[in-house]
């Protein structure tokens, strides 16, 4: 009866710091389950005590098996739409739409340079009042009028099949992105169906994509097309009515808009997890207001250039910045060519301002203070290369370098009007999760660090 009520020994383990704890351990009847007793904190189970003391360590909260929300050093997982986003059918259908936007905004520019060569070389009348066949034909007998107004429009028709490819390669991109099934409920149909109704599958699923994809596409994409084939129906506009200056100087502002409208699409597929993200950070109204009417106020100019161009005053006054020695124009000729440098010098008095506003905003605003260096630097060409135009009597290269400075002039513009307005609350709202995904993260890996201290000096 002695031996049978006798207590075990007592067993003796050295803590972390090398002193002897001893602990009384009551002997298990068999079958039972072994008693745990809990730490002093109440925080950590009795496994959490560390090698040192020789029991098996546990998993710390910030284990990739146990936090399922973050990695070993407690940054957040990615969630389901960020794993789509960088998977690989996305990653690549990213690129070809990149590529594609890239060469079809240099095209665009291309016409409007072709544009302006055909312009100021005559050329306009190089296909007679034929459209879209030159002098009735296909492919006609070239002269050096007909070769420039024939190429010209042989661009259009290729830009035409790059601008619908760049709005189809964006759309697939989001499709990809997504993880939008472009087959979806087609496997139990017979091999003939699946062939009649993939191409409407297709459609229906870049139409899916459209409807879920940035607002700021949803508005560009269509305007793209809408512009694309203003352009081309004023340019048949201009061959089939030659002398109305206010028709070819729309044809010119349509095709600005028509550029701008691929140029923003291209940029935004560049940097929307960059630049785009400065957005959310907000600008004064002033600025806002500012920036926009200087957009405005450059199309106004820019569509007076190319009026008086059509009108042919644009030698109405042969010296600069005067206009035939007089401050003050007297004939019609003089008149609509001082209304436009007037014009011009209130746009580059302006565009300075928006430049040293800019600056303020460097530190938080690099894009805007970036693209407000980019316009000031345009318009300043543009303002020196129009006395160049006046003093080399329409010179080719000139002229083509002046609608080059308009046009980047006012993409640059356009690059700054968006970028004043903030993201749609919908991804300013995907954003804030994420930071909250990572605050919680770092707020593990904290915590993981604490328990485990209190583990190893416990």
């Amino acid at each position: 009866m002695q031996s049978a009520s006798r207590k075990s020994p007592t067993p003796v383990t050295s803590d972390a710091t090398g002193k002897g704890a001893a602990a009384t351990v009551a002997t298990p009847s068999r079958g039972a389950k072994p008693a745990t007793t809990p730490p002093a904190n109440g925080k950590a189970s009795g496994k959490a005590s560390g090698k040192a003391s020789g029991s098996v360590p546990v998993k710390s909260a910030t284990s990739p098996r146990n936090a399922r929300s973050g990695d070993q050093n407690g940054a957040p997982a990615q969630t389901g739409d960020d794993a789509r986003e960088q998977s690989p059918a996305a990653l690549l259908a990213l690129r070809i739409a990149r590529s594609i936007a890239v060469v079809a905004s240099v095209g665009m520019f291309l016409v409007l340079g072709m544009g302006t060569l055909v312009t100021n070389t005559g050329s306009q009348f190089g296909c007679g009042n034929d459209w879209p066949l030159c002098k009735g034909k296909f492919i006609p007998e070239f002269t050096l009028a007909t070769a420039i107004e024939f190429s010209h429009r042989a661009v259009v028709g290729v830009e035409t099949l790059l601008v619908l490819a760049m709005a189809v390669a964006i759309l697939y991109y989001w499709q990809r992105r997504l993880g939008l099934r472009l087959y979806a409920a087609q496997s139990t149909l017979s091999p003939t169906l699946k062939v009649v109704l993939s191409p409407l599958a297709e459609l229906r699923a870049l139409g899916r994509a459209y409807r879920r994809m940035r607002l700021e596409l949803q508005i560009l994409l269509p305007l793209m097309i809408v512009f694309l084939f203003a352009q081309a129906a004023l340019g048949a506009l201009a061959v089939m009515y030659p002398e109305s200056p206010e028709i070819l100087a729309l044809h010119f502002g349509v095709s600005l808009l028509s550029f701008v409208t691929l140029l923003l699409p291209t940029l935004f597929i560049f940097d929307e997890r960059g630049w785009d993200k400065l957005r959310d950070r907000r600008v004064t109204a002033g600025f806002r207001w500012l920036t926009w009417g200087l957009l405005a106020f450059t199309y106004v100019v820019v569509y007076l250039g190319a009026y008086v161009r059509h009108t042919g005053d644009e030698l109405g006054c042969l010296d600069w910045p005067l206009c035939n020695g007089k401050v003050l124009p007297t004939t019609h000729a003089e008149t609509i060519v001082f209304i436009h440098r007037v014009g011009a010098g209130l746009l580059t008095i302006g565009v300075v301002w928006l430049f040293v506003w800019a600056t303020r905003l460097r530190a938080a605003r690099p894009d805007l203070y970036w693209f407000s260096v980019l316009a000031l630097v345009f318009v300043l060409a543009q303002a020196l290369d129009g006395a160049f135009v006046v003093y080399s009597r329409l010179d080719i290269f000139s002229t083509l370098s002046h609608s080059a400075f308009v046009a980047l002039l006012f993409g640059a513009l356009s690059y700054m009007s968006l970028h004043v307005v903030r993201r749609p609350k919908a991804v300013r709202a995907k954003t804030a999760g994420g930071a909250r995904r990572i605050a919680a993260g770092q707020g593990q890996r904290r915590s993981g660090r604490v328990l485990a201290g209190g583990a190893h000096g416990g």
